[in-house]
């Protein structure tokens, strides 16, 4: 089985970049989504941060990919990527603890852990990559403010094309980041808000 990434993270983060499919309705049950997880080289597991049945349904799906034999490495949004030496560190002192590397890690509070935690438990169950993948709410203010220069040099903005993203998905991303915070943002700020998330 080819390995694949798993990313817990904002399905638009990436959406016309990586992802090579569009989104598609999945049956409620395990097999199903695990189905439709193999095959793909990256799968986002999206923006379901409040909802406890979907995290157990994905779990569940992600479980039973790992034991038909994928090795994916797991993205994960509640890590910052300035942790990622404490996930190392964490993995080597104490094996197998999910709760020992969630708080070296310095996973926020405001993410609910009960639902995160299983895929840490899994991924260190199997000993898959864990991968903290967010970048940092300093990093990302600065690059809502002062723009991708102030994070990304040259080279990583032309590798990850972010000068040259299409205006439908910049209009598509604001759009979404509007709904998301209840059309309650004014309209000004969503291009800063956007190019935040995207970072």
């Amino acid at each position: 089985m080819r390995a694949i990434q798993i990313a817990i993270c904002f399905v638009w983060l990436t959406a016309g970049v990586v992802a090579t499919a569009a989104p598609v309705k999945i049956d409620p049950n395990p097999t199903a989504l695990m189905q439709a997880m193999q095959g793909h080289r990256i799968v986002l597991l999206g923006e379901m941060h409040d909802n406890a049945a979907q995290h157990t349904l994905r779990v569940a799906a992600f479980r039973q990919l790992v034991v038909q034999g994928a090795r994916p490495a797991i993205a994960f949004e509640q890590f910052d990527q300035e942790r990622q030496p404490d996930i190392d560190r964490a993995r080597r002192v104490r094996p197998g603890d999910a709760n020992y590397l969630i708080a070296q890690a310095k996973g926020r509070d405001e993410w609910q852990w009960d639902f995160y935690r299983p895929f840490v438990a899994l991924a260190l169950e199997h000993a898959l990559p864990i991968v903290a993948a967010n970048l940092s709410r300093d990093k990302a203010m600065r690059v809502a403010i002062d723009g991708w220069p102030a994070v990304f040099d040259a080279s990583m903005r032309d590798e990850l094309k972010l000068d040259s993203l299409p205006a439908g998905f910049r209009r598509k991303h604001e759009d979404a980041i509007a709904v998301g915070h209840c059309n309650l943002l004014r309209s000004e700020e969503l291009p800063a808000r956007a190019r935040a998330n995207r970072a």
